[in-house]
């Protein structure tokens, strides 16, 4: 009996201007609401929840791709229930961080992979590295 809430819309590529009021106001038109929670950090989103399936998808249709104070808004059903991340398939961050793909700077950075094997010896690795330039300035 309480699955059925609501239905939980996603608001996407939000502007910090966008305030949980605005978003009221105009997806109010669509029919009655049963809450509005905006993300503060990281911002950029926010979830809708429409006391009616039909509604939900009604403003969906009508507010998706819309220019609300700046934001070209991307709306659609929520697919996950409590858990954002796992409902937003290849979404780890805003979308407008890398591109969109913002996976390859987590894994590219070479740099962790060396330093986990060999903790101690990776540090002072770039130490020997200068000790090295100056052996050759020290040989004569």
């Amino acid at each position: 009996m309480s699955d059925q809430k609501g239905t939980r819309v996603y608001v996407g590529n939000l502007t910090d201007k966008v305030k949980k009021e605005d978003l009221e106001g105009e997806f109010t038109k669509y029919g009655k609401l049963n809450s509005v929670w905006v993300a503060f950090n990281p911002p950029g989103f926010a979830f809708i929840e429409f006391e009616n399936k039909e509604e939900a998808e009604m403003a969906c249709d009508n507010l998706n791709g819309q220019d609300i104070l700046g934001s070209k808004l991307r709306v659609e059903i929520s697919k996950g229930r409590r858990n954002p991340r796992g409902a937003s398939r290849g979404f780890r961050g805003p979308p407008g961080r890398n591109g969109g793909s913002g996976g390859g700077s987590i894994g590219g950075s070479g740099g962790g992979g060396s330093f986990r094997n060999g903790s101690r010896g990776g540090f002072r690795d770039g130490g020997s590295s200068y000790r090295s330039v100056h052996h050759s300035t020290h040989s004569n």
